[in-house]
């Protein structure tokens, strides 16, 4: 004669949400699994996970003392629940959401601008040489094949500050220049300077007609460097380690990094941000609204068990037998076993 056994569950603040990647019912890869929810990429990498058939096998087996990832119990030849499987059925009721609010701690050790005073006195605008080296900025892009040549001298600026920097660099991300045979020369001259970190390609947009002018120009800062320090110009205080102006690579410039500069701390590591997250969803009447992405829930959970007697029985005393107060349930959740019984499956 078969009984169906009921474990009802009570929990609370269960997240509904996954924020690494990979599965629990995989094994673990040899790092760890990664956290995939960075506040650059939260509203695309959080999943919604609700309560599975697995969670269900992974709590039975919990309560009854079963410590291993269910994945492990799962492929071992003594996993309790595995000749009753399809026996196993769950419900879950009374169940409250709430919209959630997260707090993103910073797991990648990544930094968010410059920290300590700023510098009143940056060397790399006081060292002697720096306005040269500045300068090279404003010449016309096409100027730039005869001033690799030696035809023609750069333009000369006498000051520069960060914001003319910056804006003189969105300025030359907004150009849209054709290649041509004109920078053929230039651009050689370029790569055989920094074999190790350009190649013809690095000059030309996805659309290879196209030129990446940026990187025309933070190359001739690279080689305008190199003619001053030819001249006896020392720009140590401005280069890091790797002999690089930081922010500025031979193809591209990075103004967060570039700005670092303004301050005597260095990189200020990113602590973390409360985060609230919604979709966008199309609504009644076609318009759309933007809804909370992040919830955490409330409930019970009824976990049914169709076995006979004495398989019911001997579930029911391993459970009271392990005596598991509390577990997680989910990420965070905080269950209890309320009660086992007896019951008809509604």
């Amino acid at each position: 004669m078969n009984k169906t056994l009921r474990v009802r569950i009570n929990y609370n603040s269960k997240y509904c949400n996954q924020f690494l990647d990979g599965s629990n019912n995989e094994p673990l890869p040899k790092n760890g699994r990664k956290f995939a929810a960075s506040m650059g990429s939260l509203k695309t990498n959080t999943r919604h996970v609700d309560i599975t058939q697995n969670t269900v096998l992974g709590v039975l087996s919990r309560l009854i003392g079963d410590q291993r990832k269910l994945y492990q119990a799962r492929n071992s030849d003594d996993f309790y629940f595995a000749d009753i499987l399809d026996k196993i059925t769950f419900k879950k009721h009374e169940v409250v959401p709430t919209d959630a609010i997260v707090f993103l701690r910073n797991m990648g050790g990544s930094h968010e601008g410059g920290s300590g005073l700023v510098n009143a006195a940056p060397s790399i605008f006081t060292v002697k040489g720096t306005s040269k080296l500045w300068s090279v900025l404003y010449a016309k892009h096409e100027d730039i094949p005869k001033i690799v040549t030696g035809d023609i001298d750069p333009p000369f600026i006498k000051h520069h500050d960060f914001d003319t920097i910056s804006e003189r660099f969105k300025e030359i991300k907004k150009l849209n220049v054709d290649y041509s045979e004109d920078y053929k020369e230039c651009i050689e001259t370029f790569v055989k300077s920094f074999p190790q970190s350009l190649t013809p390609k690095s000059f030309l947009k996805k659309n290879p007609e196209k030129l990446k002018v940026e990187a025309l120009y933070c190359s001739l800062i690279y080689y305008w460097l190199q003619k001053l320090i030819k001249l006896d110009y020392n720009f140590d205080e401005l280069l890091t380690g790797n002999e690089v102006i930081q922010g500025i690579s031979k193809a591209t410039y990075t103004e967060k990094d570039f700005m670092l500069y303004k301050y005597k701390g260095g990189k200020k590591i990113a602590i973390g941000n409360p985060t609230v997250v919604s979709k966008k969803v199309v609504g009644s009447g076609g318009k759309s609204e933007n809804i909370p992405a992040l919830t955490i829930e409330d409930g019970i959970l009824d976990i049914y068990i169709e076995v006979d007697v004495q398989r019911a029985k001997e579930i029911k005393e391993a459970i009271e037998a392990a005596r598991v107060t509390t577990f997680t349930l989910g990420k965070k959740g905080l269950a209890y076993v309320e009660g086992i019984k007896y019951a008809s499956f509604h």
